[in-house]
């Protein structure tokens, strides 16, 4: 599956981005004679994109993986374990590290943060960076995939325009982020009503108890061809 990806330009440069970072933290982590330490914080998330990762300093040669559980075609929930795209790509560049790969059980996504931030997974895919994640986290200029959050609604919804989701009920998943003016715009006037699931957000939005959901194009597309869902 990654032997696919390595041609697309952006791949390339993602996977140099990150290699070399690699490199450096794990030459950081014998010069400050960090070895005995269970966990270290240094970060590398990719900017932009649904696929982002955390990479702790990992001191016993593998590196724990987390993700997204609905995310296809980059991570999602295959059969109780982790799939996608995101982890071929991963696993090879930490191979070249000499570093194993252990996918973590897939979970709710706030979860999976929450296990990024206390050092209990190393490496996270498809998530954004934001204003308040950049306290914690350090992101890598170089993305593997563009992708756009979308505004979902019924056909007959007279939503046109980002002013007309004021005063509107909308959905979203647990832990979602927006960026850039988006962000400012929905803290301030936007008011959602959050789900652990996007199935969640369509059978109520099919049911009119949300005006609209807000989710990433690519997955969410996905999900409802699948599933033959039209809303």
């Amino acid at each position: 599956m990654s032997g696919e990806f390595a041609s697309l330009p952006c791949c390339n440069r993602f996977i140099r981005c990150v290699s070399e970072l690699l490199s450096l933290r794990l030459g950081q982590k014998n010069n400050e004679k960090m070895i005995g330490e269970s966990v270290l914080k240094w970060l590398s998330l990719i900017t932009g994109s649904m696929l982002s990762m955390q990479v702790l300093a990992c001191t016993n040669g593998e590196a724990v993986v987390g993700g997204r559980s609905d995310y296809p075609p980059l991570s999602w929930d295959n059969q109780g374990k982790l799939d996608g795209i995101a982890y071929a790509i991963i696993s090879t560049i930490l191979k070249e590290k000499n570093l194993s790969t252990t996918l973590a059980a897939p979970a709710p996504w706030k979860r999976h943060l929450k296990l990024a931030e206390s050092g209990d997974i190393d490496i996270l895919v498809t998530i954004r960076e934001n204003r308040e994640r950049q306290k914690d986290f350090a992101f890598v200029d170089e993305s593997m995939m563009n992708a756009a959050q979308t505004v979902f609604f019924l056909k007959e919804s007279p939503i046109r325009k980002k002013d007309d989701l004021k005063g509107k009920v909308g959905g979203v998943t647990l832990g979602v982020s927006f960026e850039g003016m988006f962000e400012g715009f929905a803290s301030e006037n936007l008011t959602f009503h959050e789900v652990a699931r996007l199935e969640q957000n369509i059978r109520m939005l099919e049911s009119k108890r949300i005006d609209y959901f807000i989710s990433p194009l690519l997955s969410t597309r996905h999900f409802m061809n699948t599933q033959k869902i039209s809303v």
